[in-house]
């Protein structure tokens, strides 16, 4: 019996859409700041947990956006996460998760666009479907009290094994 899983939670999304919106905010203010030097920005940026992964040319690209490009990713990225966090996101599919967010980019976006909207949006992604070991337990003791026992009747002298035949478990 596999292990049982709770379904998405609701408040893992608005968490994390929440924490998104704050750091995009963030990038915002970063992108206006006409008293940083390209190096101090990009140092503040991957000071963020969730961006720390941003390569230098994704970094580059964030702020030298136009602003109106620059709503129409930061609209998308918060979107797509949205929309991933809305199907069960177990442990061991957050990797595949973030592989396919930018499956619910808009196409209004340009292929390089797209790549900064998932690359933004792929540190927010996380399991928000724990697993349930009360109810495994009880999946499996169910299974265990289904599943009959399994006899075997042999007669004397019946050959049960060849010499030469090899015995596993």
């Amino acid at each position: 019996v596999p292990e049982a899983f709770e379904p998405a939670d609701i408040q893992v999304a608005r968490r994390q859409l929440t924490r998104a919106t704050r750091v995009y905010e963030y990038l915002s203010v970063l992108r206006a700041d006409a008293y940083a030097t390209a190096p101090q920005t990009q140092a503040l940026i991957l000071q963020v947990p969730e961006l720390s992964a941003l390569s230098p040319a994704l970094i580059s690209a964030t702020l030298t956006l136009d602003d109106a490009r620059w709503a129409l990713v930061e609209r998308e990225a918060l979107s797509s996460l949205e929309q991933t966090l809305r199907a069960d996101v177990r442990p061991a599919q957050v990797a595949d998760a973030k592989g396919l967010i930018t499956r619910f980019v808009s196409r209004e976006l340009n292929s390089d666009e797209v790549t900064l909207t998932g690359e933004l949006a792929k540190g927010f992604v996380v399991a928000n479907s724990v697993p349930n070991p009360q109810r495994t337990a009880a999946l499996r003791e169910a299974a265990r009290k289904d599943t009959p026992p399994v006899t075997r009747s042999y007669r004397q002298g019946q050959v049960i094994l060849r010499e030469g035949d090899i015995v596993s478990p």
